[in-house]
């Protein structure tokens, strides 16, 4: 069978107009004849395998980076909210009770939970995609890996990044062209490899 049911299933789920936006976003963001993902294999699981490594490989960077940004950033506005609640609003008042420092503190300690928990996520999800980048490059390894492995990693990979907030837009365009580089290197030094072997 040249196809396996999860694959006809995964490609059914795309609209036609979803595949034609995604191919207008490449053009207008990539240029002509460039694509989102790297790899110039022919359609098939050489294509698969390289895509979905570079995306673990861009994910685990990122979300490692935002991570580290988020905790930081919470690091100083948890030392910002203490030194408010400590110094500033018993000098400032005198022992006077003020509802608006209030509220600003319920506030500060609603958006530094939410921000731990992303912070939270994103550091999970970077391990999580590491451990995949780190398999798919046991399966390059391989003659002929089978299908049920490769939907097993990719399971793994969706259920790594499903549930995590999105990456921020400045962070990801601060990091383009660094991690494309990063890419370029380690493809090279892999096909160095290859063509020692």
């Amino acid at each position: 069978m040249s196809e396996s049911f999860e694959l006809a299933d995964l490609l059914h789920s795309f609209s036609d107009k979803l595949e034609q936006k995604a191919a207008q976003l490449d053009k207008e963001f990539y240029g002509e004849g460039k694509e989102y993902y790297t790899s110039d294999k022919s359609k098939g699981v050489d294509r698969l395998i390289e895509s979905l490594q570079e995306s673990a490989f861009w994910s685990k960077h990122l979300y490692h980076i935002a991570a580290i940004r988020t905790f930081w950033l919470l690091i100083l506005l948890s030392f910002a909210v203490i030194f408010v609640v400590f110094f500033i609003v018993p000098v400032a008042y005198k022992g006077a009770i003020f509802v608006a420092p209030q509220i600003i503190v319920v506030f500060l300690a609603f958006v530094i939970s939410d921000e731990l928990s992303s912070a939270f996520a994103w550091w999970t999800a970077a391990n999580r995609s590491e451990a995949v980048d780190r398999r798919l490059d046991k399966i390059m390894d391989l003659k002929a890996p089978s299908r049920e492995i490769l939907l097993a990693v990719f399971g793994d990979y969706s259920v790594a990044t499903a549930a995590v907030p999105p990456i921020p837009s400045h962070l990801y365009e601060s990091e383009r062209l660094r991690l494309n580089k990063l890419w370029a290197d380690r493809n090279a030094s892999r096909q160095t490899t290859e063509s020692e072997e």
